[in-house]
């Protein structure tokens, strides 16, 4: 949810913005950039920093940490001399994911000669929030599994290099932060989706879920959305465990997904227009 800053509460966190100058996300599409503090400048109401190609003249969003509470800021990206450059808005907004209702979103995974496993939406992690809790990402490079680099050479529209990632693995930084709030002892079993677009599906779950479905194996998938259901096959693309936490997370690929199934699915999570011919 977006809630929009009174003018008191705008002049008081722009003012602490451009006095600390924070870390910034900057999500366009399936993409996310990293700005670390101290790596942009601020001029006329402009931030300016390293040129993105990527991300010339399209649609921004500019999230940024202010006393732990998430800010965002909707503007575009120009071409400068040598630089990038953005404009402050006179408008920005308090970024709360809501929480979800039980089983508002679910996907059934269909194992050949196996009763189909059920994966659900979990309240503290809503699949159409952009973000959810840390903002401070460190560059990819630093915590990217293979696993994760097999996911992101398949879904990436280019190589992934240095801070520019795709927002799925913002997503699976996050559920490696907060494991031990989707499984704690009270709800120490279950799969839950943690990101799903027009390309991929990735869960999480306790380490023993992982070990039932093997790699590069074909599936039936059967989403589940409020007023909309969508099927498709495809395949397991790869298992993670992640370390000291007895969880994993799977990757799956879609392989015959309808147009207006991929654009629900694009639209759903990036909150913009799907452009087949990107795809």
């Amino acid at each position: 949810m977006q809630i929009p800053l009174s003018r008191i509460e705008y002049d008081y966190i722009i003012e602490a913005f451009l006095q600390e100058l924070p870390p910034l996300l900057l999500q366009s599409g399936v993409l996310f950039y990293m700005v670390p503090s101290g790596s942009y400048t601020i001029k006329n109401s402009k931030l300016y920093f390293q040129v993105l190609p990527e991300f010339i003249g399209k649609k921004t969003s500019v999230f940024f940490d202010h006393k732990k509470r998430s800010i965002v800021f909707h503007t575009a990206v120009y071409a400068d001399v040598g630089s990038c450059y953005v404009t402050l808005p006179d408008i920005a907004y308090r970024y709360d994911p809501e929480k979800q209702p039980q089983n508002n979103v679910f996907a059934e995974i269909h194992i050949p000669d196996n009763p189909p496993i059920t994966a659900q939406e979990h309240e503290h992690f809503p699949l159409d929030s952009i973000i959810h809790t840390d903002l401070h990402l460190p560059p990819f490079t630093d915590f990217l599994p293979s696993a994760y680099q097999t996911a992101a050479q398949f879904t990436a529209e280019k190589t992934v290099t240095q801070n520019i990632f795709p927002l799925f693995l913002y997503r699976l930084h996050e559920f490696e932060q907060q494991t031990f709030m989707m499984f704690n002892p009270y709800t120490s079993s279950g799969l839950y989706m943690l990101f799903v677009d027009s390309k991929i599906l990735i869960c999480g779950c306790r380490d023993r879920y992982a070990v039932s479905i093997g790699k590069r194996q074909s599936l039936r998938f059967v989403l589940h959305f409020p007023h909309r259901t969508i099927h498709s096959k495809g395949h397991s693309l790869f298992s993670h465990f992640l370390p000291k936490s007895n969880c994993a997370v799977l990757g799956f690929v879609f392989e015959d997904l309808f147009e207006e199934d991929k654009r629900f699915l694009y639209e759903r999570v990036y909150h913009e227009k799907y452009n087949p011919l990107s795809f």
